[in-house]
């Protein structure tokens, strides 16, 4: 593995590009001897997330708005349902392409704290 590949791994990531698990992986792959690059082998190996912050913003602002009253009872206290709010934001995806969770829920944090 060349100090290049892990740097494109970190840019990967630090695009929303890859998750943590899936970086992992990668990281896995190169080391076993792999020869291809950090994206190919992410993109052969369906770990590329599909939505980063621009593409989740407005599925994320759609679904709130779609369950206003569940937000009504999230900022009256009910946090468990950030998890509900990630589920349905996830569902707008395939299972290959789902964001990672980690950004989902800190976009609805982010919007609804």
């Amino acid at each position: 593995m060349e100090p290049t590949d892990a740097a494109e791994v970190v840019y990967l990531i630090l695009e929303d590009d890859l998750d943590e698990s899936a970086a992992r992986k990668v990281f896995a792959a190169l080391l076993a001897g792999r020869d291809d690059d950090p994206e190919t082998i992410a993109r052969e190996e369906e770990l590329l997330q599909v939505a980063g912050r621009d593409e989740l913003k407005p599925i994320v602002e759609k679904t709130l708005d779609r369950h206003s009253k569940n937000v009504h009872r999230y900022k009256s206290g009910k946090k468990s349902l950030i998890g509900f709010f990630i589920g349905e934001v996830r569902s707008a995806f395939d299972e290959e392409g789902a964001p990672d969770p980690k950004l989902i829920r800190e976009m609805i944090e982010d919007r609804l704290d």
